[in-house]
């Protein structure tokens, strides 16, 4: 399908050119620039202006330039998105091998005492085995505490929600004791 900023089927070839300039000269072009550019008078470049309709093409032509910058923008945002993604799964793996490689060896310093290191050397280790392990899983790192509005407890929400449900709680029906009853 043919643009509108294409060449017009009864316009000259010098007349086209100069409508090329023009366009490629961006927002801020102008006749005289174009002008002093192509080796035209400006009351030529008038002329066809008018007679070509340049102004609407000249629309058209910036309108599809902003369409491929923004393809342009896209096509380099879905690349990156791919090559970061290719290297989270790269990183990941070497964190679940790193686990792996944690893991065996505080399981050869447990099973051989005469291993040099301390308790706290394999306690060290299998802490960091489990965050590599859990980050190539893809699992949390750590441990969340889920809270309720201000970070209180979420029994108070839970209790309005049962009180929604089921009403206000009844009170319990206390029998009186021995004591309490007139001899």
């Amino acid at each position: 399908m043919p643009y509108q900023f294409d060449q017009l089927l009864h316009e000259p070839d010098r007349a086209f050119w100069s409508f090329r300039h023009y366009a490629d000269l961006g927002p801020k072009r102008s006749l005289p620039q174009v002008a002093a550019t192509v080796g035209r008078c400006a009351g030529t470049l008038r002329r066809w202006s008018v007679q070509y309709k340049w102004n609407d093409r000249v629309k058209d032509y910036d309108r599809y330039m902003a369409n491929l910058r923004r393809e342009g923008d896209a096509t380099v945002m879905r690349e990156k998105s791919l090559e970061w993604g290719k290297r989270q799964a790269d990183l990941r793996e070497k964190e679940f091998q790193m686990c792996e490689k944690l893991i065996a060896t505080a399981e050869k310093f447990l099973a051989n005492p005469d291993l040099k290191g301390t308790l706290r050397d394999v306690a060290y280790a299998l802490e960091m085995a489990s965050k590599l392990g859990r980050l190539g899983a893809g699992m949390a790192t750590d441990q969340t505490e889920h809270t309720g509005a201000d970070g209180g407890p979420i029994q108070i929400e839970f209790m309005d929600a049962l009180r929604k449900i089921y009403g206000e709680p009844v009170s319990p029906i206390i029998p009186p004791r021995l004591t309490d009853i007139p001899t």
